[in-house]
């Protein structure tokens, strides 16, 4: 398990999104789940998921369903069956379905395989119709749209939409989703800029507007992403050319118009994809980075318009460095999430509450990489935890020796680790982390100093967290390579 990632939140390279989703509360359960999901360099697919106890815990899906690897971003949802779902593309373009279901766990269906060797050359997207089928929409090679639909009782089946209209071509990742009246609206954009809307209504099939000659030819730089509002209007969002955050919208008799946000809102400047969502108090949430990382809300109400929240500087100044999504849980929460920009691209989530405002937590630092400490360890695992995080940081900049290095971040990043807490008796020295031996995959935590420790400004947990993973690794006191507390008297 490394993190040296393309996909996931935890990566240090390209800006990919996560997937974020919150499950159906049921009658028992007044507050369902919340689900991250985001993929490893590797290609692991990797779900964060918070319970209703405030606890959030970690799943490699790959592992559950026989080892599947993504070449991209996954995308999750959940379906008013219970069941829940994760789609993604392979590395050869296929598509992948993951679905869970209570008492039956996670299992894997391979789409193309069932569809006729259909293949995507875009990362899958997928929203559940009001009649409870399921769309799963991307690009292929050709540029054309492709969709995958499932129906109860009939199952999955594929339907080339491009070519119920006409053959249109399009670049980039397309976007959809359901409408309270009935209809299903799948965006996307050209080649010059040009966003289009695809539509479907029972007994007309699938129709094409281009919404960009509608008005004033208005075209995006980024891919489009669409929500429906409580009023039942539609929301089209992208970014211009200059920057700006533009939006179509629809009203029932109305037809489309444009607004520029960004201009009332004193000519924000972003970049990337902004995301949009609505709540069920009847505000609208726009959300996206600047060129810093700061994250910014653009959020609406009636009678006020549209105002502006520059959430990093609310919330310490933390920054992304991927695009933030969003989402509402069933509690009425907002969640905003992305990968934290210098923080080793750790998950980071603004969330608002009623009467509480925006508050921050870090997800990861609640969830260590891959190495599992077992128990409490007496309220001090979250300690621990942030020091395992930190250990990952100083790491190439610490470790010089590359062999030992890679072996370092390697047990640091295993599943299979496992570092246990207790008091300890007299071993002879101060050591807070004692190896029961080298080369061991089994670590040990002696808590009897570990307070002293934290409060002590020479010590770090995270350099005792490299000294004594690099003894697992085989290394010895007085090897040198840049291990903390070299002659191990000092530790």
């Amino acid at each position: 398990m490394r993190f040296g990632s393309h996909y996931t939140p935890f990566g240090y390279s390209h800006l990919q999104p996560v997937s974020v989703f919150s499950t159906y509360a049921s009658d028992e359960e007044l507050i369902g789940t919340q689900h991250i999901i985001c993929v490893q360099a590797n290609g692991d697919i990797y779900e964060y998921w918070w319970e209703r106890n405030g606890v959030w815990n970690f799943s490699n899906l790959s592992e559950k369903v026989g080892g599947i690897k993504l070449l991209g971003p996954a995308f999750g949802y959940s379906h008013p069956d219970r069941t829940q779902h994760v789609i993604g593309r392979g590395q050869d373009g296929s598509i992948y379905e993951l679905w869970w279901r209570i008492g039956g766990g996670w299992r894997k269906n391979n789409l193309s395989e069932r569809l006729g060797g259909i293949k995507f050359a875009s990362d899958p997207i997928g929203y559940v119709h009001t009649d409870e089928s399921q769309h799963i929409i991307g690009r292929l090679n050709n540029g054309k749209i492709q969709e995958f639909y499932w129906k109860r009782n009939q199952g999955w089946r594929k339907n080339n939409l491009s070519d119920d209209i006409g053959g249109l071509q399009i670049i980039g990742r397309p976007h959809g989703y359901s409408h309270p009246d009935g209809t299903q609206h799948v965006i996307a954009r050209d080649r010059q800029g040009n966003i289009h809307e695809l539509w479907w209504k029972r007994n007309l099939g699938w129709k094409h507007n281009n919404l960009s000659n509608r008005l004033g030819g208005v075209r995006f730089v980024s891919d489009p992403i669409g929500y429906v509002h409580t009023d039942e209007s539609q929301h089209i969002i992208g970014r211009l050319s200059n920057g700006k955050i533009q939006e179509f919208y629809w009203k029932r008799n109305q037809g489309w118009r444009k607004n520029n946000l960004s201009d009332d809102v004193n000519g924000l400047q972003i970049i990337g994809r902004p995301y949009g969502y609505s709540h069920p108090d009847g505000t609208q949430h726009v959300i996206a980075r600047d060129q810093e990382g700061d994250v910014h809300e653009l959020w609406w109400k009636r009678n006020r318009g549209w105002k502006h929240n520059n959430l990093s500087n609310r919330l310490e100044g933390e920054k992304f460095t991927t695009d933030p999504v969003g989402y509402v849980h069933t509690d009425q929460s907002q969640h905003i999430v992305g990968k934290l920009k210098n923080g080793n691209g750790r998950v980071q989530e603004f969330y608002w509450r009623r009467n509480i405002g925006w508050s921050s937590n870090n997800i990861s630092d609640s969830i260590t990489p891959g190495v599992r400490v077992l128990g409490d360890c007496k309220g001090y695992k979250g300690a621990i935890t942030k020091g395992i995080w930190r250990a990952l940081d100083i790491l190439d900049d610490t470790i010089t020796d590359l062999k030992l290095r890679n072996c370092i971040r390697d047990r640091l990043t295993d599943p299979n680790v496992l570092v246990k807490c207790s008091d300890c008796p007299d071993l002879g020295h101060n050591s807070e982390l004692v190896i029961l031996s080298i080369n061991s995959k089994h670590i040990h935590i002696c808590i009897n100093r570990i307070n002293e420790i934290l409060l002590d400004a020479r010590f770090g947990i995270a350099e005792v967290v490299l000294h004594e993973f690099a003894h697992s690794c085989g290394w010895e006191h007085n090897g040198g390579q840049g291990v903390p507390f070299n002659d191990g008297e000092s530790i």
